[in-house]
């Protein structure tokens, strides 16, 4: 019952405890005590721990446990952006915290499948993962994101993926639509999954967006292909004053071709990648932000 916890940073030994810890079931729990902590925090500043542990039995010793990496941070955690990255196999999700003087981006979530997609819900509190399954359809797992555990799982049979609502509640759209496709736009509630909403004649829609008020929703429709790059309408749903949601309506974007659009977080303007006539990206024409009026 006697181990030896060595902190290590940038691959050499920086703080080593000698330690005995109280079982606990079939394991124990060590806790550090002032001093070590006080050690930990004045060297923190030159980067993470990798923290591995051998246990002590008079002459005998274990190999060493493989390393888990720890940061440690005094300040206040005013946010964090997620990403997803493929160095890693299998590829994850990564989230940076924003607000701290040293920090780099944790291993967050693991993903599967193909085209993975996530999003965070509006409150910080949830995150939905959606990946395109071997066997067709798509899976989307729902988290919390302070535990980490699922907390729910949607089988779509029509490659949808999800955007969050003002609450908890998801917009489901086709990741990518075909000229000729023919792909529903659902609302699912964020509770047990049941459908709230459900539009299945909008032709070949696919990325759609909600906005914050839970207002607005807009989407693309594949409406042709020019060389080998396809062409897509900017269509908008909104609710009227009875609350009910309206009749869809395209909206002008000039030259441009919109694809991929998002809200702002005033629910008013919308941003979208987009190509001008041409089929240039231009540097006017790479971001492009409207009001649906």
């Amino acid at each position: 019952q006697s181990f030896e916890i060595t902190f290590a940073q940038g691959g050499a030994p920086s703080v080593v405890a000698y330690v005995r810890c109280a079982p606990v079931n079939d394991g124990c729990i060590f806790q550090p005590w002032r001093e070590v902590w006080s050690a930990l925090a004045a060297r923190r500043n030159a980067g993470p721990y990798a923290i591995t542990i051998r246990g002590l039995a008079g002459d005998d010793v274990t190999p060493p446990s493989e390393p888990v990496v720890l940061e440690l941070a005094d300040e206040a955690i005013e946010g964090g952006v997620y990403f997803a990255t493929t160095d890693a196999d299998p590829p994850t999700i990564q989230r940076h915290e924003l607000g701290l003087e040293c920090r780099s981006a944790e291993r967050f979530l693991e993903l599967w499948g193909y085209s993975p997609s996530h999003v965070v819900s509006l409150d910080g509190a949830r995150i939905a993962v959606g990946t395109v399954l071997d066997v067709g359809g798509s899976e989307t797992r729902i988290y919390d994101v302070s535990t980490r555990e699922r907390i729910t799982t949607v089988i779509e049979p029509d490659l949808l993926l999800p955007r969050f609502g003002p609450s908890h509640d998801m917009l489901f759209s086709a990741l990518f639509a075909d000229v000729g496709d023919t792909h529903p736009i659902r609302i699912l509630s964020g509770s047990d999954a049941s459908v709230v909403h459900e539009w299945t004649s909008l032709g070949a829609a696919h990325s759609a967006d909600w906005s914050p008020d839970g207002d607005r929703i807009v989407y693309n429709v594949t409406t042709g292909l020019r060389g080998i790059l396809f062409e897509h309408d900017l269509n908008v749903i909104e609710r009227t004053e009875s609350g009910e949601w309206g009749e869809p309506r395209t909206l002008p974007t000039g030259n441009l071709r919109a694809w991929q659009p998002s809200f702002a977080p005033d629910s008013d303007w919308i941003g979208y990648a987009a190509f001008d006539k041409y089929l240039r990206a231009t540097p006017d024409s790479l971001f492009t932000m409207q009001r649906p009026v």
